[in-house]
């Protein structure tokens, strides 16, 4: 049976159906690497399918900033002190079954002062950052300290913005009553049975490919 709902002006379709659980874990001015620390998805690790498909689906021309960035990702939640930046990257790393020496160009931490502030980290080419983000579900954290880690690209204002959006928008449809669902190619989607059955959520947007 068919319904639908609008959320914020909206038109959300979905069926009502008992579906499986599809979840899947995994999220250079000052401003912007204030925002950058500040999207950390660790509170909705759930939230994220397959962050790696996603480049084929942002409208990179005009957006320089974005483009500058396809090489980066930004690790959340690595702890200071014992270990050099280079020594914890290299870690996590060697923990996806990759070798870092041919993955790692340079590392360097930023964002606010607090106890454990992101690590960004140029990888060497747009192929290998994508590697990297397959396989960290995958990545299993026996050490209690590192068990709230998340690697993310390392977005641009406007992906920020997008970023945001969508993560604000599944909490809500969360609280709504919607379940299994992901964000996937820059738009929230529902999934029947592990497979994307249809969109719930597009935002607008000139950098965005639907």
């Amino acid at each position: 049976m068919l319904r639908s709902q609008r959320i914020r002006g909206v038109l959300f379709t979905y069926t009502n159906v008992h579906l499986l659980a599809y979840l899947l874990g995994s999220c250079d001015s000052v401003t912007s690497d204030e925002e950058q620390d500040a999207a950390s998805s660790l509170e909705v690790n759930d939230a994220y399918t397959d962050p790696t498909s996603d480049d084929d689906y942002y409208d990179y021309v005009g957006d320089r900033e974005a483009y500058e960035r396809r090489t980066y990702l930004v690790f959340h939640g690595l702890p200071g002190g014992g270990m050099t930046e280079m020594e914890l990257i290299e870690r996590e790393i060697e923990a996806i079954g990759l070798d870092p020496s041919q993955y790692i160009e340079k590392v360097q931490r930023f964002g606010r002062p607090q106890k454990r502030r992101p690590i960004r980290v140029k990888i060497h080419t747009v192929d290998k950052r994508r590697e990297i983000l397959r396989l960290t579900k995958h990545l299993r954290q026996p050490d209690p300290d590192f068990k709230r880690i998340c690697i993310e690209p390392f977005y641009s204002g406007r992906q920020l913005e997008i970023h945001h959006e969508l993560k604000d928008t599944l909490r809500e449809l969360r609280h709504k009553g919607f379940k299994d669902m992901g964000i996937l190619h820059w738009k929230i989607v529902q999934f029947v049975n592990g497979e994307p059955s249809g969109d719930l959520y597009i935002p607008e947007g000139e950098y965005l490919k639907h």
